[in-house]
């Protein structure tokens, strides 16, 4: 198993995680397009942002994408992470860890202070996984405004 970045030329595999994903958030739908357009943004936003890929033996395992944006409350930068998601044929194998630990490595050497997540409240399964790798809760819901 390594852990690159992520490129181009994996959109369509990355997609298919990302239906996994969607179908697992309830805030979510899956639309391909809006999907693969995104992506392709972050991709091409490096260095400003992050496509953390698994792959073994040629098929992505997993996927985790972060983003660099100022936090006024750290005094500096501090990087969004979206996009956790690993393919169940691989999971419980240390492939969330991994990724998790290539973008820690990619958000430090951005000099960031912080790294923040959204997830379910209902993924009980994600929780637990989080804080066993020291990440906290914080006192804050998450609000959004479509267009």
């Amino acid at each position: 198993m390594t852990v690159r970045m992520g490129k181009k030329e994996d959109l369509t595999q990355l997609i298919a995680l990302l239906r996994i994903l969607t179908d697992l958030e309830l805030s979510f739908d899956f639309d391909e397009k809006s999907l693969r357009d995104g992506l392709a943004l972050i991709i091409d936003s490096q260095p400003l942002t992050c496509v953390a890929v698994a792959e073994s033996q040629g098929h992505i395992a997993g996927m985790c994408t972060g983003q660099t944006v100022i936090s006024t409350a750290m005094g500096g930068p501090s990087v969004w992470v979206e996009d956790v998601v690993v393919h169940p044929d691989f999971r419980r194998r240390g492939v969330a860890t991994e990724l998790l630990a290539f973008l820690d490595d990619w958000a430090e050497s951005r000099g960031a202070r912080r790294q923040q997540l959204l997830i379910d409240n209902d993924n009980d399964s994600a929780l637990a996984f989080y804080r066993s790798a020291g990440w906290g809760g914080t006192n804050f819901s998450c609000l959004r405004k479509l267009r």
